[in-house]
């Protein structure tokens, strides 16, 4: 296991089919739960738009902000004792410009369609 802000931390990435793709298939993890005696697992997951060196800012930040309030809360050791399992999976950018940008949507043809692939 990894740390990240303080935190225990594991990377869990998928595929686009749902299954873990190595070396971040979750091992590291459960090899750490199996001899910890921690009761606590904190799973946090990227939303769309971010690729995985986003989402991994997005979680260190994340993680930080919540380090530091445990600290101000005298929880350090909380934190140290916690840990995390970051979920990746593939989210791609949309664009920017669509149909529906420019208008209302339709029920079919146009732009929209083509970029669906429809």
């Amino acid at each position: 296991m990894h740390q990240l802000s303080g935190f225990p931390y594991a990377r869990l990435v998928l595929d686009g089919e749902g299954a873990h793709r190595k070396p971040y298939d979750g091992s590291d993890l459960l090899k750490y739960l199996k001899t910890s005696a921690d009761t606590d697992l904190i799973v946090i997951a990227h939303g769309w738009r971010n690729e995985e060196q986003d989402a991994q800012q997005l979680f260190q930040a994340f993680l930080k902000s919540a380090s530091d309030g445990m600290k101000h809360l005298g929880l350090s050791k909380l934190a140290r004792q916690t840990p995390v399992a970051g979920v990746f999976w593939p989210s791609m950018a949309l664009p920017e410009h669509t149909a529906a940008v420019n208008g209302a949507a339709s029920l079919g043809g146009g732009e929209a369609d083509q970029q669906l692939g429809a």
